[in-house]
């Protein structure tokens, strides 16, 4: 089986966290309204023939978190699964290592840019486009002035996404 992590690339109000809720929503059927970190669930949903069984999320992205350093979170914090989704700000040398980390795992580590992440910093979001990632990932969600549009947005983009991951695993 082949095992992939997905990095959720972007600062605060990016939609990282809300992506992920409606995520699991989407493969688990678990809603929340507060997702706690670093959970792993069955997926509950099939396409086609795919293999993945367990996803794990870490939610809050790894500098809203008091971890020690990326090898702390790996050793302590992080979730083996058949799919794990991390989350960053934008700060390469942490990125960086997360990605050394889970190749030591034997994942394929994929990044995922959000839409509004690159328009408010293209050139972090850039140099960051430019490390040893398997694959890259383009989640569209642009600045709306309605919550209720950007959350339908969000939404659909995780169902995407939920339709990407299963069908690729």
């Amino acid at each position: 089986m082949i095992k992939w992590a997905y990095i959720l690339i972007g600062d605060d109000y990016t939609g990282k966290t809300t992506f992920q809720k409606e995520l699991i929503r989407f493969v688990a059927f678990n809603r929340y309204q507060h997702l706690d970190c670093n959970l792993t669930f069955d997926i509950r949903i099939r396409i086609g023939n795919n293999n993945i069984k367990t996803i794990s999320l870490m939610n809050r992205s790894f500098q809203e978190k008091e971890y020690q350093s990326v090898p702390d979170f790996f050793s302590s914090h992080f979730k083996e699964a058949d799919a794990c989704i991390l989350s960053s700000h934008l700060v390469q040398p942490d990125i960086e290592q997360m990605i050394g980390e889970l190749k030591k795992r034997f994942y394929n580590v994929c990044g995922v840019f959000f839409e509004n992440s690159v328009n408010a910093n293209k050139p972090a979001n850039e140099v960051i486009a430019l490390l040893d990632w398997d694959e890259k990932y383009w989640i569209e969600n642009p600045i709306t002035g309605d919550e209720k549009s950007w959350r339908d947005i969000i939404q659909n983009g995780a169902m995407e996404f939920g339709n990407h991951l299963l069908c690729k695993i």
